[in-house]
């Protein structure tokens, strides 16, 4: 409903949680129902059940988390000098478990998922105006059995990039780009 003073704005914001948290909250998305934050170094999994947050899942990290990228039961964060992390959510069981990080140290801004087709790549600018792109192949022997994520393509542009935006792209035949048209 319009505020009868301000027509043009048919939305308001109603504050459904007000709480003092340990540290501070640097990142908040949704995870199968659920809100996913990270709170200084931990990643917490929340339901929300009667105006209140009840923690769901939790996982330590290295240093502190500011950056995390969704996808399904998929998680995706950057530390802020320990690179990135590839975990997932069991709902069933209600645990936060990694799959895969990469170990060589790095100042990251922000990482994001990359969507071609079937295939899922992984997107890192760093403090280096770089763009790097990973990739999780737990059958490669440099992979080590999974633990490890395979640095695929490393770009300079010259700029630091803050934000990324995950769309899909479409080319002339209106199929979107990385999959084959039907016929």
């Amino acid at each position: 409903v319009p505020d009868p003073e301000k027509p043009l704005s048919g939305f308001k914001l109603k504050c459904l949680y007000d709480k003092e948290q340990k540290g501070p909250v640097t990142e908040i998305d949704c995870i199968m129902g659920h809100i996913i934050s990270a709170i200084g170094q931990k990643i917490y999994v929340w339901s929300f059940l009667n105006n209140d947050l009840v923690g769901v899942a939790f996982i330590d990290t290295q240093i502190y988390i500011h950056s995390i990228s969704v996808i399904k039961n998929f998680v995706l964060y950057a530390d802020i000098t320990k690179s990135i992390s590839l975990l997932t959510f069991d709902k069933e069981c209600k645990t936060l478990s990694v799959i895969s990080r990469d170990y060589e140290p790095m100042e990251v801004y922000r990482c994001e998922y990359v969507v071609d087709g079937t295939n899922l790549g992984f997107m890192v600018s760093d403090s280096n105006c770089n763009l790097v792109i990973y990739s999780y192949q737990p059958d490669a022997v440099e992979s080590q059995g999974g633990m490890k994520l395979i640095r695929k393509s490393d770009i300079n542009i010259g700029a630091h990039v803050n934000a990324f935006f995950r769309t899909g792209i479409r080319i002339h035949d209106g199929t979107i780009l990385g999959t084959t048209p039907s016929r």
